[in-house]
C-alpha cells in the first residue's frame, strides 16, 4: 500500500499497482477510473475551492466519490436557517446536505458520507 512504501521511488511503484489493479479494462493502454478520478479532482478544484482547495472541500469529497449529482436543490436563505444545499442521488437513492454553517461559502456536509443501507 501507499502508506506503507518508503521513498519516491516505492511510492511510485506503489501508485501504479494500486491504478494497475484497479483498470476496469487491462490490457489497454487507457485507464478509464483512473482517468475519470482526476477528472473529478481537476473539476473539484475549478469549482468548488475556497479556504481549501476544492478536493479538499465537502463538495469536491462527495463529487471525487460519488460523481454529479443528479439534481441539486438550492436553498440560499429561507426561514431563519442557514444556506444549505441537497445533492440527490437518484440511482442509489441517497442525499447528502450541505449546510453553510458559517455563512463565509463553507458548506459542510452534515449527512453521513456513505448513507446507510450500503
Amino acid at each position: 500500500m501507499m502508506q506503507e512504501a518508503k521513498g519516491e521511488e516505492d511510492q511510485r511503484v506503489a501508485f501504479l499497482k494500486f491504478w494497475e489493479s484497479n483498470d476496469p479494462t487491462p490490457g489497454t493502454e487507457k485507464n478509464e477510473l483512473m482517468d475519470e478520478y482526476y477528472a473529478r479532482v481537476t473539476y473539484s478544484n475549478r469549482n468548488y475551492r475556497g479556504f481549501r482547495s476544492g478536493w479538499e472541500t465537502d463538495f469536491g469529497m462527495v463529487f471525487i466519490i460519488h460523481g454529479p449529482p443528479d439534481e441539486i436543490e438550492n436553498y440560499p436563505f429561507e426561514d431563519n436557517r442557514k444556506p444549505y444545499q441537497i445533492w440527490k442521488y437518484y440511482d442509489r437513492n441517497w442525499q447528502f446536505v450541505f449546510v453553510n454553517q458559517q455563512m463565509y461559502g463553507d458548506f459542510r456536509l452534515v449527512t453521513p458520507l456513505y448513507p446507510s443501507g450500503l
